[in-house]
């Protein structure tokens, strides 16, 4: 038996200008104990919770865990030390499944030298949350993605992933505001499962009734200072009212001192061992994060793709089947996938990038010049304008980056006047005039060479697309791109660098923009100053046709592909049978309003 608390605050001290939130507040909780804080609004409770969880820092005062002074300077010296959370608004990534919340900001990578890339156990994590989930009674599947649950399985959710990371203390702001009856008895039972494993919890809210029937001790604020603590056995709510609102608290019996117990395995389960149902054990889990590539949005696109494909094939047999005529379409359809592959995992953090044609353009100037200047034909001389041209556009990804990430630029403000800027820079430093003294082999090799018959442009394309699929579906990096879409506060409180990952993401658009313009200059042995005025747009719609989401989170890269072909065929489709193309550009607006149309009725119906 020990009475060292769990955590404990001492004459903690935070103004803001000058306002006093806390004025010498002390706290403290101990193993296997709910504790409840209340207060009126501005007592100082949220203050707290956010010093002692690390979101914020004391002006004076001591924290103490175990008995340890410590000093949090973020929320995940708070995490390391044990410490967890429970938002009100929980904190979650809706368009992530359970496990990739709970391991959000914590990911288990494979073994090896996929770990080494960030590749990550999925099957691990799923496996992790599921036992966590049957210890702790909750019936929730691991694969299930966040958006689909109940308020109460949300809020179940959270609790679980803090339980399941806490080793000193659980803090919980409001766990049962907005549940229905049914749902807060869940809760409040799961809280009890917590406590029993020898976890401390505290509980904010303004339930008095539920705070008196949760907790074994309550705690007052007032204006900052603490007013004084009691058993709830001991209290009723108007006693409570009465503490906090007149700072004098009024006991009908002599409280009993807190009992802190210990427990000699606190993490050795909450529950016992529950058998995994057949849909969560661990072998289907890899399956299941291919679902962001082959969903049943990217299936429907598929079949229209098909639809398109016989349409023109039925209407021109001798001309748009043909495998000339495909390949034709696969080279037209190489910049722009190129193009597109790293405008979707912009657009999969919310953001947008309008300057890729101009950083196209730009970069494919730098390619040609640094090949002008080096002279000659031979392969050092090409790999000297490969590394130029992405070099070019990797710098414009950053400048983007910086600006969107650090400056708080809007991206749609950044990456319009970037794309100016590059562009007219492309000007400037051609002076208007194309460069097409580009070297031949560079052309004949990868504008027009084929290998097996397939264009060398189509094989440098697909590999780029397996990559970015592979590494958006399967690495840290790729489950990062789509929690910031998904919830930016969620990631920042799992302790992710957002803006670092914003940066990288932007670069990355970027570095692909700068290859896009390498081998636009293959393909056309000149620049092209005036040939991508489109390409933005194009790329863009052909991204969100394939059914990424423009407000960030959701979408495959499966999709992204299906997307940018079917603009693609269209135009040769009517190419082929005489009709004027332009109607390509009326059918692919269309399609991008009512793509974007029912992107939102989607959010609309899942948020009610």
């Amino acid at each position: 038996m020990s009475n060292v608390p769990l955590i404990e605050a001492r004459g903690i001290v935070r103004h803001f200008g000058h306002v006093q939130a806390l004025q010498g507040a002390d706290f403290n909780v101990g193993p296997g104990e709910i504790v409840g804080l209340i207060g009126d609004n501005g007592a100082g409770k949220s203050t707290l919770i956010r010093i002692l969880s690390g979101t914020d820092r004391p002006d004076a005062g001591e924290i103490r865990v175990n008995g340890q002074l410590v000093h949090f300077n973020g929320p995940q010296d708070a995490r390391s030390a044990g410490v967890e959370t429970v938002y009100q608004d929980l904190a979650l990534a809706p368009d992530l499944d359970a496990a990739a919340n709970v391991f959000l900001g914590r990911e288990l990578v494979s073994s090896g030298l996929a770990g080494r890339f960030g590749v990550l156990d999925n099957a691990g994590m799923a496996r992790r949350t599921s036992e966590a989930m049957a210890r702790l009674g909750v019936t929730i599947r691991s694969s299930a993605e966040v958006f689909t649950l109940s308020g109460g399985q949300q809020q179940s959710a959270a609790v679980a992933r803090a339980a399941m990371w806490a080793r000193s203390a659980i803090f919980m702001d409001e766990p049962t505001a907005n549940l229905g009856v049914k749902q807060t008895k869940g809760v409040l039972d799961l809280i009890r499962r917590v406590r029993d494993a020898g976890t401390a919890v505290v509980i904010i809210s303004h339930n008095l009734p539920q705070m008196l029937e949760i907790t074994d001790r309550i705690v007052i604020l007032r204006h900052g200072r603490t007013v004084g603590q009691v058993p709830a056995s001991a209290a009723s709510v108007d006693d409570l009212v009465t503490a906090m609102m007149s700072g004098t608290l009024q006991i009908r019996h002599a409280p009993e001192q807190a009992q802190i117990s210990e427990t000699s395995e606190p993490h050795a389960g909450l529950a016992p061992a529950t058998v995994l149902p057949p849909v969560e054990q661990p072998a289907g889990s890899v399956l299941g994060r291919f679902r962001r590539i082959f969903s049943s949005q990217s299936a429907a696109l598929f079949l229209a793709l098909v639809a398109l494909a016989v349409f023109f094939s039925v209407l021109r047999p001798d001309a748009f089947p043909k495998i000339g005529n495909v390949m034709n379409m696969a080279t037209n359809a190489s910049v722009l996938l190129v193009l597109a592959v790293g405008s979707m995992f912009v657009i999969l953090t919310g953001g947008i990038d309008l300057s890729i044609n101009g950083v196209l353009v730009f970069s494919g100037v730098i390619s040609a010049m640094a090949m002008v200047a080096c002279g000659g034909d031979s392969p050092g001389v090409l790999f000297v304008g490969l590394v130029s041209g992405v070099a070019a556009g990797t710098a414009w990804g950053a400048l983007n980056g910086f600006l969107v990430a650090k400056a708080r630029i809007p991206a749609l403000i950044v990456t319009l006047g970037t794309m100016g800027m590059s562009l007219g820079f492309a000007l400037l430093l051609t002076r208007g005039v194309d460069v097409s003294d580009v070297p031949e082999s560079l052309v004949v090799t990868v504008g027009s060479g084929r290998l097996g018959g397939i264009p060398i442009l189509v094989l440098i394309t697909a590999v780029v697309f397996i990559v970015g699929a592979l590494v958006l579906t399967l690495t840290r990096f790729g489950r990062y791109t789509y929690a910031v879409g998904s919830s930016l506060e969620a990631c920042r409180r799992a302790s992710i660098n957002v803006t670092a990952h914003l940066i990288k993401v932007y670069m990355l658009a970027g570095m692909l923009s700068g290859l896009a313009g390498y081998l636009s200059l293959a393909r056309f042995a000149t620049t092209t100053l005036s040939g991508h005025s489109t390409d933005n747009l194009q790329v863009i719609a052909g991204v969100v046709i394939g059914g990424t989401s423009l407000f960030g989170g959701s979408g495959g890269m499966l999709g992204t592909l299906i997307g940018i072909i079917i603009p693609v065929m269209l135009l040769d489709g009517f190419v082929v049978l005489g009709l004027p193309p332009f109607w390509q550009q009326v059918a692919v607006g269309a399609v991008l309003i009512g793509a974007v149309y029912f992107d939102q009725l989607r959010r609309k119906l899942r948020n009610r």
